[in-house]
């Protein structure tokens, strides 16, 4: 089961405690992000067994990546590839995983194996492809 969903992924935020409630201090973009997700895996179906996810997300280049003027188009030599940066891995994987829970499993506890990946949206647009399976 795969699916695309298209957007800059948000991060599983830290906690705070706001009038007496805990929340998530990005609770908004947090809460767009995860039903976005949902959404996206909604029709996947549902496995009741161990489950193997793939996640490979895709995030924007920062404009300082880029030439200026004419150049505004093409990647300096000094760009990194990878995106060694915040947000991190960890919180992204969270964020998707919660969003899943209850749709596409149970609980995120029936993950057995995660194949996860953070690159920059050079090709395509930012996002995270999923690929879902049970565990056999």
């Amino acid at each position: 089961m795969r699916t695309d969903v298209l957007g800059v992924p948000v991060p599983q935020g830290s906690k705070r405690v706001f009038h007496g409630r805990l929340v998530d201090v990005n609770d908004r973009k947090l809460k767009d992000w995860r039903a976005m997700v949902g959404g996206a895996v909604a029709d996947l179906g549902r496995i009741e067994g161990p489950v193997k996810v793939w996640l490979i997300f895709y995030l924007p280049r920062p404009k300082g990546h880029y030439g200026t003027g004419r150049n505004a188009a093409v990647l300096r030599p000094s760009a990194p590839m990878y995106p060694a940066i915040k947000p991190d891995l960890d919180k992204l994987i969270r964020a998707c995983l919660d969003a899943m829970t209850g749709m596409v499993f149970r609980d995120d506890s029936q993950v057995v194996f995660l194949n996860v990946h953070k690159h920059y949206a050079d090709a395509r647009q930012p996002g995270v492809y999923i690929e879902i399976e049970e565990a056999t």
